[in-house]
């Protein structure tokens, strides 16, 4: 009985996470399983399972910046060229404020208001955006539109500078082009809160 079930087991594992095949299309590893085809890249000194974005995916994110930022995988490519910048405090920003919009608890939100003026709008904030300093002012109360302004400026300075670079990167191009080598990790800060 135990010999069965260790099988099956076995069985489901192969089912479930697959086993690595050489993909000839792109280059790389992948594992077919049940929930979907992973690939297997190395970036750096990075290695990762991850669903590569399609071809369209990334084509539409050279629609606007809306249409990058309302894709999760276009959020962690962004996110990245943003790294490699030193600027991707202002996506985190960004994204904060999009999260805190959503939060239903008034008490909960006071928290996160704080939060993110700490992190991102007070004078001594280590991840300081650059935003100008009369949207900063949380003394009328808090609310979903508290920071709406300061991130209205934040979108429009990545709009305006950021996100031509990203599109006009060798990042971008490889990944419209469908070449080797390049990979999408989703990392944990994406698929978490910035604030949590």
């Amino acid at each position: 009985v135990c010999q069965q079930f260790a099988g099956l087991i076995t069985v489901w594992v192969l089912v479930l996470f697959g086993s690595p095949w050489w993909c000839l299309f792109c280059h790389s590893w992948f594992c077919v399983t049940l929930v979907g085809c992973w690939h297997y890249w190395t970036v750096g000194r990075i290695s990762a399972f991850s669903f590569r974005p399609s071809e369209g995916e990334v084509m539409r994110w050279a629609y606007s910046l809306e249409a990058l930022l309302t894709n999760q995988y276009g959020v962690a490519v962004f996110r990245d060229f943003l790294r490699s910048e030193f600027s991707e405090e202002n996506l985190d920003f960004w994204l904060a404020v999009e999260k805190f919009k959503r939060t239903p608890s008034l008490s909960k939100m006071a928290t996160q208001a704080r939060r993110i003026y700490d992190q991102f709008l007070s004078p001594c904030a280590a991840r300081k955006v650059n935003a100008d300093s009369t949207n900063h002012s949380l003394s009328l109360g808090v609310n979903p539109a508290s920071f709406q302004r300061a991130q209205d400026q934040i979108f429009s300075l990545m709009e305006a500078d950021s996100y031509p670079r990203f599109l006009k990167s060798h990042l971008y191009a490889q990944l419209a082009n469908h070449n080797t080598g390049t990979a999408v990790e989703l990392s944990n800060q994406t698929n978490q809160s910035v604030i949590d």
